[in-house]
C-alpha cells in the first residue's frame, strides 16, 4: 500500500510492512554482516514490520524510534536514532553492538562531501526518490563487528504509487559489498 499523499520523511510516522515483491532479497546483506546459513533463511521467509515515530529529546535533538517487529509479532530492539550525527551505541540480539550515526539531509543540499551518498542501489542517489512533496532523507552510517552499512531512507515512485524506501549499502573486512533496497507498505497510522 502506497503512503499517504500528504505523508514526508521530514514527519515520517507510522506503520510499515517489507514489500517482498517490490524488494531486493536480503540474503546478501546478512551475509555480508556474518548471518548464518539457517539464520538467514528464516530471516527471508519471515515477514518483517517496522513501527516508526518521530520525537524530539531534552535536548531539542530530533529522533527517530523504529521498532521492528518479525513475524508472529516477535519485537526486536528499539532502534532511537538521534537526528544531529551524534555517535550512538546499541545491541541488537541478531547484530550485536553497532554504533551509528543519522540525520537529516535534503537532497537539494547534497555537498561534494556527501558523494557516497550519491552511489546508491541505482546508480545516483538523485534518481528515484520521489521529492514532490520534500526532499528530505535520512541517512545513516552504522559500523558492527566486521562490516560498515550506509543508509538512506526516502520516498520512491513504484508503479505510479510512493513508498517508503530504504536504500543500503554494506561491505565487510573482506571487501564484500552489495547494494540493495527494501520497499515497504504502509500499513497504518500509530
Amino acid at each position: 500500500m502506497a503512503v499517504p499523499s500528504d505523508f514526508s520523511i521530514s514527519k515520517i510516522n507510522g506503520k510499515f510492512a517489507v514489500n517482498k515483491a517490490l524488494s531486493d532479497t536480503m540474503d546478501t546483506m546478512f551475509r555480508i554482516q556474518g548471518f548464518g546459513w539457517v539464520t538467514r533463511k528464516a530471516l527471508g521467509l519471515a515477514s518483517i514490520t517496522a513501527h516508526i515515530t518521530p520525537s524530539v529529546q531534552d535536548n531539542g535533538v530530533e529522533r527517530i524510534e523504529v521498532v521492528p517487529y518479525i513475524s508472529g509479532g516477535f519485537k526486536w530492539s528499539l532502534d532511537v536514532r538521534p537526528l544531529d550525527l551524534s555517535e550512538q551505541q546499541v545491541s541488537n540480539p541478531i547484530l550485536g553492538t553497532m554504533v551509528y550515526k543519522s540525520r537529516k539531509i535534503k537532497l537539494s543540499e547534497v555537498t561534494k562531501d556527501d558523494e557516497y551518498l550519491k552511489e546508491g542501489h541505482s546508480g545516483s542517489l538523485k534518481e528515484g526518490w520521489d521529492t514532490s512533496a520534500d526532499d528530505t532523507l535520512i541517512n545513516s552510517h552504522v559500523v558492527g563487528k566486521g562490516w560498515v552499512q550506509d543508509e538512506t531512507w526516502g520516498l520512491m515512485d513504484f508503479n505510479g504509487k510512493k513508498h517508503f524506501t530504504m536504500r543500503y549499502r554494506v561491505i565487510n573486512d573482506a571487501k564484500e559489498e552489495t547494494d540493495l533496497k527494501i520497499v515497504y507498505d504502509y500499513t497504518g497510522a500509530l
